[in-house]
């Protein structure tokens, strides 16, 4: 299988735990290094369909804020900055 970094399964499971809240505002913080790398997948496929998949199930609105630590301006920040937007959020990229 390898080693990656596949944020879809925690991220659908926020979701899931945001449903079941009664809160008024749900939020689910999203903190990574930047890396969206998932076996079996190209980093950016990989990207484009969580974003999509999360913001359909997104159906309560639930606001998904994105911090990314880290100096390295390799890293590609379309997934955090497109799940933000996509879902009421904000991204911040936070360097040391």
């Amino acid at each position: 299988m390898g080693h990656g970094t596949c944020a879809g399964v925690a991220l659908k499971a926020a979701l899931q735990y945001s449903e079941k809240s009664t809160a008024a505002r749900k939020v689910i913080i999203f903190i990574s290094d930047g890396y969206m790398t998932c076996p079996g997948l190209p980093a950016d496929e990989y990207s484009r369909r969580i974003v999509n998949e999360i913001t359909g199930k997104n159906a309560a609105k639930v606001e998904i804020h994105s911090l990314i630590f880290g100096e390295d301006e390799a890293v590609s920040t379309f997934f955090p900055s497109e799940l933000s937007r996509k879902n009421n959020g904000t991204f911040t990229r936070i360097k040391p």
